[in-house]
C-alpha cells in the first residue's frame, strides 16, 4: 500500500482503537458534476487551451463510506466513489503542405474519489435525525482515455472538500443518508497550455451528491 493511501486512512485506524464507538457502513448512488474548465492540449505546439475538457454534466456512479462516531457530536469517515465521465479531446495533424486536420473525440474515463472527512453533527448520538457539516481531504484519480494519440496516462490529484448531509434512522440498525460535497482538487493530466505559467492548471471545483442506506453497529 502506498504511503499516501496509508496517510489517508490513518485517522480512521487510530480512532478504531478507541472504545465505545459506533460504526456505520453505507452504500449508495453517487452523482458528480465536474468542472468544465480547459485542461490544455495534447499537442506539443499549435494547440488550444480548450482542446481537452470534461463534459460538465452529472454522471451516475456508486459510493461506499465507513464511519466511526463518538458518543457526542463528532465522527470520522473514509469514503470511496466511482464514476465514468466524458472527456472531450481534440487531436491535430498537419500534413506536408501545412494543412491541419482537427478531429474531436469523446471518451469515457473512470473517475475515482478517496476521501477522509471529519463530521460535526448538529444532534447528539442516539437521535433519529442527525444533520451534519463536514470537512476533509480528497484524492481523485482520473483514468486514461482509450485514444492512440493520448500519451499522458492517468492522473492522481490531491485536495480537500467541504459539505453537509443528513442521516435518518429507519430501523434500529438501518439508516438513510444524503450527502452533498464540494471538492477542490488539482487539475489533471498536466497538459500543455499556451501560457506556460498555466502549466499546472490550477484547481478544479467538482461537486458530488450521494444518497444511500447504511447499517450501524
Amino acid at each position: 500500500m502506498k504511503i499516501s493511501t496509508l496517510l489517508l486512512f490513518a485517522p480512521f485506524l487510530i480512532c478504531a482503537t478507541v472504545s465505545a464507538q459506533k460504526y456505520e457502513v453505507s452504500v449508495g448512488a453517487n452523482l458528480i458534476r465536474l468542472d468544465g474548465k480547459p485542461l490544455g492540449s495534447i499537442a506539443t505546439s499549435g494547440g488550444s487551451d480548450n482542446d481537452t475538457f470534461f463534459k460538465k454534466v452529472s454522471v451516475e456512479g456508486g459510493s461506499l463510506r465507513l464511519t466511526l462516531n463518538t458518543k457526542g457530536y463528532y465522527g470520522h469517515e473514509i469514503g470511496y466513489s466511482y464514476n465514468r465521465s466524458m472527456l472531450n479531446i481534440v487531436t491535430r495533424v498537419t500534413d506536408e503542405d501545412d494543412n491541419e486536420t482537427v478531429t474531436h473525440h469523446q471518451r469515457k474515463v473512470p473517475v475515482k474519489q478517496f476521501t477522509y472527512n471529519f463530521l460535526m453533527y448538529m444532534m447528539p448520538a442516539g437521535e433519529r435525525i442527525r444533520p451534519y457539516i463536514t470537512v476533509g481531504a480528497t484524492v481523485q484519480d482520473y483514468g486514461a482515455p482509450s485514444l492512440d494519440e493520448w500519451t499522458h496516462g492517468s492522473s492522481r490529484n490531491y485536495g480537500g472538500n467541504i459539505g453537509a448531509g443528513i442521516k435518518i434512522r429507519l430501523f434500529p440498525h438501518a439508516q438513510f443518508r444524503l450527502d452533498l460535497r464540494q471538492h477542490f482538487v488539482g487539475t489533471p493530466y498536466d497538459l500543455t497550455y499556451k501560457d506556460q505559467q498555466k502549466l499546472s492548471g490550477g484547481v478544479m471545483k467538482n461537486s458530488s451528491v450521494s444518497a444511500g442506506f447504511g447499517i450501524t453497529f
